[in-house]
């Protein structure tokens, strides 16, 4: 993280990046560490087709096989499609980037940072701060420490980020299983496993979708829609102008 002692007194703008599994509003513990960081500041949500290790079309496994056939990319695209039309009936959006995660996120952070205006005697810049879920396998890893590695260095004068990853894919939280270890002493075989923790855990609540206001746009965000759908495209990732790839702008 870039962080300083002055993020108490810098412009904040808060980015949930949603990924591959969590493309919902409903029990998204992720989305709900979002909401209460941002403090009803606004959330700008963003999801990223990325060719470089998912979608291209020459992207394979190790062993040659197309990692994203088009029946998988149709589903994909219709519920970033859906995601985007849920979250327009609450008064947000979806920035929808095709390419690499940790270009377009750190290409919205340069834009943030440019529309602020850097930093100045009249204000103490601007933090970043991006919340998504956290995983567990290599390929997702790296790119979280590229997306890490990106925003490190794109962040010039008058910028800091933060990047934080909530845990939110399994029924149990690891941290309660009944085991010394942790995650680590879970049984070789299923039984004792099931016995102990049915025994000593409780398997939490679903979390509400957001409240009403709680997923609303930064009001900067609002004004520079198109700035949004500009920046995105200039490797020839989404439509420009009217048609923006902020949610709401448009069916496409």
């Amino acid at each position: 993280n870039n962080n300083n002692d002055n993020n108490n007194t810098m412009k904040q703008l808060t980015i949930h990046w949603f990924r591959q599994t969590d493309l919902r509003l409903h029990d998204n513990p992720a989305l709900h560490q979002t909401v209460q960081l941002s403090k009803r500041n606004g959330v700008l949500p963003v999801f990223v087709f990325d060719t470089t290790r998912i979608y291209g079309s020459n992207v394979t496994s190790p062993t040659g096989c197309q990692k994203c056939g088009p029946r998988r990319a149709q589903f994909v695209i219709e519920a970033v499609k859906d995601l985007r039309e849920t979250l327009h009936k609450r008064g947000s959006g979806l920035v929808v980037g095709v390419g690499s995660p940790e270009d377009v996120l750190a290409r919205i952070a340069t834009a943030a940072i440019g529309t602020n205006g850097g930093n100045t005697d009249n204000d103490g810049g601007i933090h970043v701060r991006i919340v998504c879920q956290e995983e567990v396998c290599s390929e997702e890893l790296a790119t979280e420490k590229a997306v890490r590695s990106s925003l490190s260095r794109s962040m010039t004068k008058g910028g800091t980020f933060q990047m934080e990853t909530v845990w939110g894919s399994t029924l149990y939280d690891p941290d309660a299983l009944p085991f010394d270890s942790g995650v680590f002493g879970i049984p070789d075989t299923f039984t004792p496993f099931r016995i102990k923790v049915e025994k000593s855990c409780e398997i939490g609540k679903p979390l509400d979708v957001p409240a009403e206001g709680e997923l609303a746009l930064p009001k900067d965000a609002v004004d520079e829609s198109t700035r949004l759908g500009t920046f995105l495209a200039e490797d020839g990732n989404t439509r420009t102008g009217d048609e923006s790839s902020t949610a709401g702008s448009g069916d496409h």
